[in-house]
């Protein structure tokens, strides 16, 4: 994987330095969280052997859907609250 990735890379002319297999890794787990995928399915599909590993290294992320979540919260609630 990592030589095809060498190839596309160097037929791209892309500096290679800031492109890994690694990075690609992150970058997709990242994706899949901010699309709001289950953080359980995330972990079992990096394969991390328990959802701890993912929780601890990715939680920045999570922190900024749970602000995204608070909000949806605070609507709806104020949504309620009007209704009365």
């Amino acid at each position: 994987m990592t030589k095809a990735l060498r190839h596309i890379i160097s037929v791209l002319d892309i500096d290679k330095e800031h492109i890994t297999l690694h990075m690609i890794r992150h970058t997709h787990c990242s994706v899949l969280l901010n699309q709001g995928l289950d953080i359980h399915y995330v972990s079992k599909r990096l394969g991390h052997a328990n959802i701890g590993v993912t929780l601890n290294t990715y939680s920045h992320l999570l922190k900024e859907r749970k602000q995204e979540e608070d909000k949806k919260i605070e609507n709806f609630l104020e949504q309620e609250w009007n209704k009365v």
